[in-house]
Formats: C-alpha cells, sequence, structure tokens
C-alpha cells in the first residue's frame, strides 16, 4: 500500500545524515517510528487490512497523533514511565525504575512522553543517549574495525584485549563514543571511556613491562577462555 511505502521511506530518511531527527534523545527510535506511522495515517491503512492484532503492529494502531499531554492518562504515563525506560534494554537503570510501566495502557499518548523525554534533555534532568545512526557512520568506527582485522588473533587473551586497547585509541574511539553520546550504552559505549591511552614513552617503562610480562603469563592462548587469575 502507498501508505506503508511511504513509512518506510520516512522512516529511512530520519536515518539519513542531514536529518533533524535527534537519534540521541530517550525512546527516540519509537518516536521515529509514530512520527511516520501518523504522518501516512497508517493506522487506517492497517485497520483496512484487519491486521491492527498482528504482532508486527500491535499496538500500533491505538496511537493518538494529537494526544492532550495534560490529560489524567498521558500524566501518569509520564510518571509511571521514566524516559530512561525507553533505552532500559541497552541502559543500566535503576530496580524498580519502570516496574509500574504499562508500555499498552500508555501507548495512546506515547507522544506526550516522547515529547516529555526531549524536554528533560534541554533543561538537563536527563541524559542524551546514543545517537546510534552518528556512532554507526563515523570514519573513528571504520578505522577501528580494520585496525581489529589487521592485528594478530591467534596469541594469548592479554594481547588480544590489548588489541583491542591499542585500536580503539589509535582510532580515536574514546573521543567518538563521547561525541554521539554513547559512553553508558552497553551496546556502544562498554565502557570503553573509562579507558586512559597511554604514550609510547609510558608503556615503555619498568613497570608497565613488568605489568605486561605478568599478564601474559597469566593469561595464556592455550586456554579456551581467560581463567579466573587473568580476569582479576
Amino acid at each position: 500500500p502507498p501508505a506503508m511505502k511511504g513509512y518506510l521511506q520516512c522512516a529511512r530518511d530520519k536515518l539519513e545524515e542531514n536529518s533533524t531527527h535527534d537519534w540521541s534523545i530517550p525512546g527516540a527510535e519509537v518516536g521515529a517510528q509514530i512520527d511516520c506511522w501518523c504522518r501516512h495515517n497508517l493506522t487506517d491503512t492497517v485497520k483496512e487490512y484487519q491486521c491492527c492484532d498482528h504482532e508486527e503492529f500491535y499496538p500500533m494502531c491505538t496511537i493518538d497523533c494529537e494526544p492532550e499531554c495534560s490529560s489524567d492518562l498521558a500524566q501518569t504515563c509520564i510518571k509511571e514511565c521514566p524516559s530512561m525506560c525507553f533505552e532500559a534494554s541497552e541502559y543500566i537503570v535503576d530496580d524498580g525504575l519502570c516496574s509500574r510501566c504499562d508500555w499498552v495502557k500508555c501507548w495512546p499518548v506515547l507522544k506526550c512522553l516522547t515529547r516529555h523525554a526531549q524536554l528533560a534533555v534541554q533543561n538537563g534532568t536527563v541524559d542524551r543517549t546514543c545517537h546510534e545512526a552518528a556512532f554507526r557512520r563515523g570514519e573513528e568506527l571504520a578505522s577501528y574495525r580494520q585496525c581489529w582485522r589487521d592485528v594478530p588473533k591467534h596469541s594469548s587473551h592479554w594481547n588480544t584485549l590489548s588489541s583491542v586497547v591499542h585500536c580503539i585509541c589509535r582510532e580515536g574511539m574514546i573521543q567518538h563514543t563521547n561525541d554521539s553520546s554513547c559512553c553508558k550504552s552497553s551496546l556502544y559505549g562498554a565502557g570503553i571511556c573509562g579507558l586512559e591511552c597511554l604514550s609510547e614513552s609510558e608503556c615503555d617503562t619498568q613497570e608497565a613491562q613488568t605489568c605486561t610480562h605478568r599478564c601474559q603469563v597469566k593469561c595464556p592462548t592455550f586456554s579456551q577462555v581467560p581463567s579466573k587469575e587473568c580476569v582479576e
């Protein structure tokens, strides 16, 4: 159907580099889906084909494209579904933060929740989340992958790990991850923003060389997986 084609093209356009869609807002992905869904009035099309209850669409047909965000439902959902609940699969959130959130109940007013998230980021009460599109487009990521392909793999667990860190530091991945607001993402950041990139002179010190030797001994290549002693 033309409406579905328009929806899919709209989604692709939002991923383009010149898109105005802010992917660093919590809930940006679902926000993009709803924007495109409403722009092409997809509810009518999906209802026409009797597909609203299909797993590919449910509960999208319940979305209100112009919700009243001062309504009791909207205000309740804003309280029960804090902005970071949109990102709970990718970020570590506090236990219980989203325990009262009922997405099916709140789906009709989901636009209110994404607007609230945008305002929260603008006023500084919520941090930006990973701008995944910008992260994936970065030249640094492509260079890191090439670096990783080039380093020796059949070596000790320690040398493999140090090669990862070498590529991260050499290709500027820490800055790129930070610039993309991806440091806290378990999928894209995975703790690399806390790494310290040392200079060659620092790595050539007696202390550093001794540490390297000890790690190579504790993390030999003949072990299929790193030992507890190696990890600690």
